[in-house]
């Protein structure tokens, strides 16, 4: 069996922070780098996990899988695009997501613990 890894390289859009309207639609993308020695295939998924919330928090709808658009061999970087709502009541959201492969299994980041990765956005 394959092992793999994958490395958080950069926030393509909406960095952290970025304030969005209340009911508005848009992309996130991040950038990875594959540092496994399996090729990624189209079968691979960015998944949602949890979103932050305090009990305050309005609704949030998760977004469906996003199976990877191309296969993506070892060394190799892809851009990867969730498309989101943002909910309606004003306040901030940290959204959490996993890639996964596919047999399911959560992808770990290297040189961490974790296999999160997160969009971070203020309702405004």
């Amino acid at each position: 069996p394959c092992s793999n890894n994958l490395e958080f390289v950069q926030d393509i859009t909406i960095p952290d922070g970025t304030e969005v309207l209340a009911g508005s639609t848009f992309v996130k993308t991040w950038r990875f780098k594959n540092e496994g020695p399996c090729t990624w295939t189209t079968s691979y998924h960015l998944v949602f996990s949890y979103v932050s919330d305090t009990g305050k928090n309005g609704v949030f709808t998760p977004p469906a899988p996003v199976a990877f658009p191309e296969n993506v061999v070892p060394g190799e970087e892809i851009d990867i695009s969730v498309t989101l709502t943002a909910p309606t009541k004003a306040e901030a959201y940290q959204v959490v997501f996993v890639l996964q492969n596919d047999k399911g299994y959560s992808i770990p980041l290297t040189n961490t613990s974790t296999y999160e990765f997160y969009v971070l956005f203020v309702v405004r």
